[in-house]
């Protein structure tokens, strides 16, 4: 495992992260399609209304508040990797509309869905979405909020992000939770706190059963979860174990993953399946999360292991056809080439992780 951090300051006083504005990060970057990452960023910047909330012409479900959360902080790192600061200041304006809905410390699922959506709304979403503190949304919020402030030096975000990891690390127990095993709230909280931890040093301890939990279960999990969860857990062994499991751990996982016939849409071997709800289409977070998995391995890997490999080359060829002249990307299309629909967060912020090589903490 990766040493741990140490907490370090620049001369301006603002956590030391090696980045400067202006200064691109070009190692993790799709060099072949560098201009369809800024574009898509200018498409995402093009569509925030004055509040600053991301408004789609279209999506599949609602915008959350983990999508909108999701949202601002990989713009924030595309910010970073592309050198270019107004990305940055976007993500701050999505975040800083989205803090108002905090319950307490903590922040709902939300709902905000004032354009067309795909997916018929819930008649008591209100009540379901928008009153109820919950662990995993938190999560997505804190970790927005970490990678915008690496990117932005904004301390207004520092005590609102720490007490929201008090307040879920006060009512999340790791051992009562291990059993239950909700999805990607292991994972997710524990980069939160990695991306949190220069400057919230306090929380590291319990970074490291995740990092075991995440570990030990890799291989057993892949082929029975579902592509989007193995991205994120790859994308969190990676950033915080390097090299070190890639060939004893990560890649049995993610070729079991490849070979599981039930994470494959029936109306075509090809596509790779999400879940019940999306089983009318093949859906960004099924594709698009094994595109994003396997750039992730080669790029930890120095080589190209996947990425010169027919999976690769279909579901990376999927998503250049989902992509739009205006630089968005459609997030889900009908089986068999159909019509291909829905520009929501999560159909602009997983392309986006695909081009700038996901978050490194």
């Amino acid at each position: 495992m990766r040493p741990t951090k140490t907490k370090s300051n620049g001369a301006d006083g603002w956590p030391e992260t090696g980045f400067r504005i202006g200064q691109r990060i070009p190692g993790r970057l799709d060099q072949k399609r560098a201009a369809h990452a800024v574009e898509l960023c200018e498409f995402i910047v093009s569509r925030l209304d004055v509040r600053g909330r991301y408004v789609p012409p279209e999506s599949i479900f609602p915008e959350s508040i983990g999508y909108r959360a999701s949202l601002a902080g990989y713009l924030a790192e595309a910010g970073r990797v592309l050198g270019e600061p107004r990305y940055i200041e976007a993500a701050g304006r999505i975040l800083r509309d989205v803090m108002p809905e905090r319950i307490g410390d903590m922040w709902p699922v939300g709902s905000f869905h004032e354009f067309p959506i795909y997916r018929s709304l819930d008649l008591d979403w209100r009540e379901k979405y928008a009153t109820k503190p919950d662990v995993r949304y938190t999560i997505l919020m804190i970790m927005g909020l970490g990678l915008y402030y690496r990117a932005s030096g904004d301390r207004t975000v520092v005590e609102p992000a720490r007490r929201a990891l008090e307040a879920v690390l006060g009512k999340w127990n790791f051992k009562k939770e291990k059993p239950r095993r909700e999805w990607l709230v292991f994972e997710l909280l524990g980069m939160a706190i990695s991306v949190w931890e220069n400057t919230l040093p306090e929380y590291a301890h319990h970074k490291a059963p995740l990092v075991k939990e995440v570990l030990d279960t890799f291989v057993e999990m892949a082929p029975n979860g579902f592509p989007f969860l193995t991205m994120y857990r790859t994308m969190f062994l990676i950033d915080q174990t390097g090299s070190r499991y890639l060939y004893s751990h990560v890649k049995p996982g993610i070729d079991a993953m490849l070979a599981e016939p039930k994470l494959r849409c029936p109306e075509n071997a090809d596509d790779f399946f999400h879940f019940h709800k999306t089983a009318d289409h093949v859906n960004v977070r099924a594709n698009g999360g094994v595109a994003i998995t396997l750039r992730l391995f080669d790029l930890a890997a120095g080589k190209k292991v996947y990425t010169q490999g027919k999976i690769y080359r279909h579901v990376s060829t999927w998503w250049d056809g989902q992509r739009r002249k205006d630089g968005a990307y459609y997030g889900g299309r009908e089986h068999g080439l159909g019509r291909r629909y829905g520009l929501g967060s999560p159909d602009q912020y997983l392309p986006l992780s695909w081009l700038i090589g996901g978050i490194q903490t």
